[in-house]
């Protein structure tokens, strides 16, 4: 059996199928072919929703540099990289989505956006971030209106890391809850959780899935997906399946040296930096194509 989908039509149901396994295919120019092998039971529906991925990187390069790690905002569409520069490194936050940088202001909390040690975020805040400079908490402030940031006083805030706050570092979890996907550093495991107590969804085959076993860098949900994750691993990112009937489906978004990506809030794109390169990975037809 042969079909076409079309914009007036997305989907397909087939009707009057023998109860038995069927391999079924779903191609489209431009993307991988998704196949799986799908069992059809006596009086049920069988259902399953393709995952296409672009066969060739449909990315934008940005700008390059000499930037070594790449942080994203859950909050806002903030990018924030690290630059090596020839005496210390820098901290640069950029806005995809108007291609802007932030200027930085200078005040007696800190007088220049740079460090020679280390960095570590300890939590993003709506219009700011909670840092680690050298050893020391900083807290920066954005002002967008004047596309700029800069230290202020810690005022309230914890200047360490909270149990809360390594969670959700190593979590994910849907707009509605349902799902939490979690990454175990110790046992090397990326797994998806169906948490509330209800009929489990096609794409769950239990409670619990292992969906890659690997040094995960960072994950995120697949744009405009609950049932699917982008990950970086290896010498890519990744796109994984969480549905494991006919054996779960891992195809790769990017290949390059060791890219790290992120997904800005609401966003369907991938912002990767990989090689000191800063691109913009297009998952999805662009208008007009």
């Amino acid at each position: 059996m042969r079909k076409r989908t079309s914009i007036l039509q997305s989907g397909v149901f087939a009707q009057s199928l023998a109860p038995r396994a069927y391999k079924v295919s779903v191609t489209k120019e431009k993307y991988r072919a998704w196949e799986k092998t799908l069992r059809v039971f006596p009086q049920a529906v069988t259902e399953a929703r393709a995952l296409l991925v672009p066969q060739n990187p449909n990315a934008e390069a940005l700008f390059r540099g000499k930037f070594t790690r790449m942080h994203a905002s859950p909050l806002e569409p903030v990018l924030f990289l690290i630059e090596a520069r020839e005496k210390n490194n820098a901290l640069i936050f950029y806005l995809p989505g108007t291609n802007e940088f932030l200027s930085f202001e200078a005040s007696p909390a800190l007088a220049a956006p740079v460090f020679k040690g280390n960095v570590e975020v300890i939590r993003w805040l709506r219009g700011g971030v909670m840092l680690v400079l050298d050893g020391k908490p900083r807290r920066l402030s954005f002002d967008f209106s004047r596309r700029s940031f800069r230290a202020v006083p810690l005022g309230g805030e914890d200047p360490q890391k909270t149990p809360e706050d390594i969670i959700a570092e190593l979590t994910r979890a849907d707009a509605r809850e349902f799902i939490r996907v979690a990454f175990d550093p110790a046992g090397r495991e990326l797994r998806a959780f169906w948490l509330p107590d209800r009929p489990l969804p096609h794409y769950f085959q239990a409670s619990e899935e292992l969906l890659v076993h690997a040094d995960v860098r960072n994950f995120e949900f697949f744009p405009a997906r609950r049932d699917a994750v982008a990950a970086a691993f290896d010498n890519g990112i990744w796109a994984v399946e969480l549905d494991s009937r006919g054996g779960r489906i891992i195809q790769p978004i990017y290949k390059g040296k060791e890219p790290a990506f992120a997904v800005l809030p609401g966003g369907r794109e991938l912002y990767a930096l990989d090689d000191g390169v800063l691109m913009k990975i297009f998952l999805f037809p662009k208008e007009g194509e």
